[in-house]
């Protein structure tokens, strides 16, 4: 066996090594330790590495924590030294505009600000390992000589893709007329690089690496690979593709009701009709991967909930004739088991059969589908909630925890007429 790399923490970047190496350090041998702190580190502590299979200057670029940007030039002006959004929304009207609604301008909402603020004082190196996704600059870590607690506030802010020690990176320019560099152009201008249109860019956080944590032998985090194993890959459909079109700063994904809509495509097939001497109904529902560059959803986050029912001649629903399918990856809250796997690969079908006795004449039968984007990060809220978990960050998780709810919508929902003769 290879001997582990160490990492900028000095860990083993093995995530078991890891996170025992931090859960020893953090908690020593109290059987009490609390669950939230085991599940930060299993998904922090498992982030890709850097390593042979990403270009140089991926290797260099996503050095964790980014290194210190240091003093701008002399010539900068005011607008040009921030490092903060609104200043470069001055003259990147669009991209500011589209960031301030996307996740990416909420990566430190008070899910995560609710958990870090208890672990700052006793464990600030698992603070940075955490901010390594969630806000990566120097100057967004809070107890660098650098720190800015505002800049940390915003998340993945333009700096943190954009910039390294004041030069300014960002994908080839489209059209000739775009000024790359030169002290004359804003900030020097920029640095084209290719790889900021490849799906390898997003690694860092959307990808564990291969010693990375698993259940029943699949990384918890897994979507570059989902999406390397697909014929989008094939066809250079990127990462940037869907999720940046036309090099929007959007980055939808799972809470954007369109964005999962053109995802998939739902079928009810009902029959012509039904035989009123038959037994049961049996309706297939299906649910295609028709337009999503990895298994729908990827995560264990997500949930989507397939429900059916019918209604009787009054109009009102059979309570008893409801059932449930869920497309999803189900594990326990300790990350100890996956409990099942329902996610649907690219170009794949989940079809569940709609069986019931069979009803009287002129009843109906209701379709909904239910996403629940923040399924699993609520189910930890409330245990963390309900423990002797977080104290101080209790406010933003019971925050966070409305949030996750709020998040809820439907994508799909009709009533079918049944002919049943």
């Amino acid at each position: 066996m290879a001997t582990p790399r160490s990492s900028h923490l000095g860990y083993a970047i093995d995530p078991v090594l890891r996170i025992r190496a931090i859960m020893n350090n953090h908690l020593g041998n109290n059987a009490s330790a609390p669950s939230w702190l085991y599940f930060l580190l299993v998904f922090f502590a498992s982030l890709l590495p850097p390593d042979s299979a990403r270009s140089d200057f991926l290797q260099q670029h996503w050095q964790h924590p980014i290194g210190a940007q240091g003093p701008a030039p002399t010539h900068y002006s005011v607008l040009e030294s921030d490092l903060k959004p609104a200043a470069c929304g001055n003259c990147h009207q669009q991209e500011f505009e589209d960031w301030s609604g996307a996740r990416h301008s909420k990566a430190m909402g008070p899910g995560i600000m609710g958990q870090l603020v208890d672990m700052l004082p006793g464990d600030p190196d698992t603070v940075t390992l955490c901010q390594q996704c969630h806000a990566p600059l120097a100057e967004q870590q809070p107890n660098s000589p650098v720190s800015d607690p505002e800049l940390r506030s915003h998340g993945m802010v333009c700096a943190a893709c954009h910039l390294r020690k004041r030069k300014v990176f960002g994908p080839p320019a489209r059209v000739t007329s775009e000024r790359s560099s030169g002290a004359t152009t804003p900030h020097n201008g920029f640095t084209p690089r290719p790889e900021f249109t490849r799906s390898e860019f997003c690694a860092g956080c959307h990808q564990f690496s291969q010693e990375g944590f698993a259940l029943n032998g699949k990384l918890l985090e897994n979507t570059l690979e989902e999406w390397k194993a697909s014929s989008y890959a094939a066809k250079d459909i990127q990462c940037q593709t869907c999720h940046m079109p036309d090099r929007r700063h959007l980055w939808r994904g799972i809470h954007d009701p369109e964005m999962v809509k053109r995802g998939i495509q739902i079928e009810v097939k009902i029959p012509a009709g039904f035989a009123s001497d038959k037994q049961q109904l049996s309706i297939p529902i299906a649910v295609r991967n028709s337009g999503t560059g990895h298994r729908f959803p990827t995560y264990v986050t997500p949930k989507i909930y397939i429900n059916a029912q019918l209604i009787d001649t009054s109009g009102q629903p059979i309570t008893e004739s409801l059932r449930q399918a869920v497309i999803g990856r189900d594990v326990a809250m300790d990350l100890s088991r996956e409990l099942f796997d329902t996610r649907i690969a690219p170009g794949k079908t989940f079809v569940v059969n709609y069986q019931y006795a069979m009803p009287p004449a002129g009843s109906k039968l209701r379709v909904w589908i239910k996403v629940d984007p923040d399924n699993f990060y609520r189910r930890f809220y409330k245990t963390v909630l309900a423990s002797n978990g977080p104290q101080k960050g209790r406010i933003l998780l019971q925050q966070a925890y409305q949030e996750s709810r709020n998040s809820i919508f439907i994508i799909y929902d009709k009533v079918f007429s049944l002919v049943i003769q």
